[in-house]
C-alpha cells in the first residue's frame, strides 16, 4: 500500500487554492490537477508499505501531537519545470516534520529523506508560459492524516486512514 503523512487544508484554504488551480487550470496547455478535496502539505512520503507498515504508521499518526501552525502562502513556485505549487515558509512546521521524521526512523518505518519544503502542489506536468499573479493564501495546519494512495483508471485517489486528534 503506498502511504503518505500530510496536513490537509481547512474549507476556506482549500477553496481558496483550487481557485487558484483553477486559474492555472484555465491559461495552460495541458496538466494533471487534484479535485479540492485532495489538496494538502505532504509532511512525509511513505512509499510502498507492508500491512505492518501501515498498521505502525496509523497508529504513530493517532497519537501525534502538535499545536496548530499558523502558515501564509505567499508565492508560486515551479519544481522540475513543470509542477507548480504554492509556497510557504513556515519553521514550526519544520519543527512538527522534524519530530514526525524522527518517530518514523525510531519506528523502522520508511519515508523519502528529502528535505522538507513546505508548498502545496496545484498541478503536475503543466505547460504554461505566462505570468503568475501575485498570492495570498492564510491558513492553519491543525492535524495530520495517514492517507493511502492509489490509481484507478489513471487517477491518483486518497483515502485517509487515521488523523490526529
Amino acid at each position: 500500500m503506498r502511504l503518505f503523512i500530510a496536513f490537509p487544508l481547512d474549507g476556506q484554504a482549500a477553496e481558496e487554492a483550487f481557485q487558484w488551480e483553477l486559474w492555472l487550470k484555465g491559461r495552460c496547455r495541458q496538466g494533471s490537477f487534484f479535485p479540492k478535496e485532495h489538496l494538502h502539505v505532504t509532511a512525509a512520503f511513505l512509499g510502498e508499505c507492508s500491512p505492518w507498515q501501515c498498521t505502525q504508521a496509523k497508529e504513530f499518526v493517532s497519537q501525534f501531537s502538535f499545536f496548530p501552525i499558523p502558515i501564509r502562502f505567499f508565492r508560486w513556485e515551479c519544481f522540475h519545470r513543470d509542477t507548480y505549487v504554492l509556497r510557504s515558509d513556515a519553521p514550526e512546521a519544520d519543527m512538527v516534520v522534524a519530530r514526525l521524521r524522527q518517530g518514523l526512523e525510531a519506528l523502522g518505518l520508511p519515508f523519502d529523506r528529502k528535505p522538507f519544503r513546505l508548498h502545496l502542489t496545484l498541478g503536475r506536468h503543466v505547460a504554461f508560459q505566462g505570468q503568475l499573479p501575485p498570492l495570498s493564501i492564510s491558513t492553519t495546519l491543525s492535524r495530520l492524516g495517514l492517507f493511502s494512495s492509489t490509481e484507478m483508471q489513471g487517477r491518483r485517489r486518497y483515502a485517509q486512514l487515521s488523523s490526529t486528534k
